[in-house]
């Protein structure tokens, strides 16, 4: 899903990864993907 927005070049190895952040409350659980390769940044909330 957000795979393309990682950089797949090992000289750029900050970027070769997805940012996973969940939280909330409750029934309330949410979920955030965040990723970039130095152009183009992609996020996912679900």
């Amino acid at each position: 899903m957000l795979s393309f927005a990682a950089a797949k070049e090992s000289t750029r190895y900050a970027f070769n990864g997805v940012l996973l952040v969940s939280g909330g409350k409750g029934n309330a659980k949410k979920i955030s993907l965040v990723s970039t390769d130095g152009r183009r940044l992609a996020m996912a909330r679900g």
